[in-house]
């Protein structure tokens, strides 16, 4: 019998996963990383723990019998000589460290083996969850104007340059222009820091273009947007949002379109060409 086991970060991602496995019959067990869940959960199906006691999280999934494991939610990159660890730990940081570059997907496929080690299997979200992917074109009442396609190719050109670094997952583009580049603080702290560049230009408004990365493991951290980036792309005067639609997650899907389209904010699915 299938039993999930969820490593769950902040957001409502780790919300729907359990809301799912409980619809359906499936045992659900969660490891909240340094936080408290933000829905209600029985005490007996969680616990919380440093994204460090890499022995402590594994050996809970090992005592509740799980067989698939998701990574789900946002977790903030730790501080590697202020982390507290135990013994996995220590020998799964020992493996990150020694790599030359130290970016989300490579810190993630690390650990996604590291996991699979232990007779684990990790699957992507939306192996699990059905409905979480947008169509190609439009996805609510709003309609993309064909002179904004080239920002959306300088945009993709650029992800398929910079992919080898493993630095972020979003841009902002307006007129050709581009106004930031997501790195470590994650695409809403990218948004908030973005609003004084942003001009108000009907004709070329501000475009938000977030896509997973060339070669990026869809088990971990593939592009996932929810309604506080839709509010936080109004707060800003962001008019157009593109989502890569094989690889990216929406979470509330209908509910989200329709929040945007009221806010004025067309959703827009494309299917990136990275060769």
């Amino acid at each position: 019998m299938q039993i999930i086991g969820v490593i769950a970060g902040k957001g409502n991602l780790p919300r729907l996963i359990f809301e799912h496995c409980v619809k359906n019959n499936l045992k659900c067990y969660m490891v909240f990383i340094d936080s408290e869940p933000n829905f209600t959960i029985d005490r007996h199906l969680y616990i919380n723990c440093s994204i460090g006691k890499v022995g402590k999280i594994l050996n809970f999934f090992k005592k509740k019998k799980v067989t698939d494991i998701l990574l789900a939610g946002g977790v903030q990159k730790p501080n590697f000589t202020k982390l507290k660890i135990d013994i996995k730990g220590f020998f799964l940081l020992s493996k990150i460290l020694k790599n030359k570059l130290l970016g989300d997907n490579i810190l993630l496929s690390n650990i996604i083996s590291y996991i699979e080690k232990h007779n684990f299997k990790v699957i992507a979200t939306d192996e699990l969850l059905p409905n979480m992917h947008l169509k190609e074109g439009s996805n609510n009442k709003l309609i993309l104007a064909k002179k904004l396609k080239t920002d959306i190719d300088i945009a993709v050109n650029l992800f398929r340059q910079i992919s080898a670094f493993d630095i972020g997952q979003s841009l902002i583009i307006q007129n050709g222009r581009i106004i930031a580049l997501e790195a470590a603080e994650g695409t809403d702290k990218m948004i908030i820091r973005s609003a004084p560049y942003i001009e108000s230009n009907q004709k070329y408004p501000a475009i938000l273009v977030k896509i997973s990365k060339k070669n990026q493991d869809r088990r971990a951290d593939l592009p996932t947007v929810g309604i506080e980036t839709i509010n936080n792309l109004s707060k800003a005067g962001i008019k157009i949002l593109v989502l890569d639609v094989e690889n990216s997650l929406v979470i509330d899907k209908e509910k989200l379109c329709l929040f945007a389209e009221k806010k004025n904010i067309l959703i827009y699915g494309i299917i990136p060409d990275y060769e």
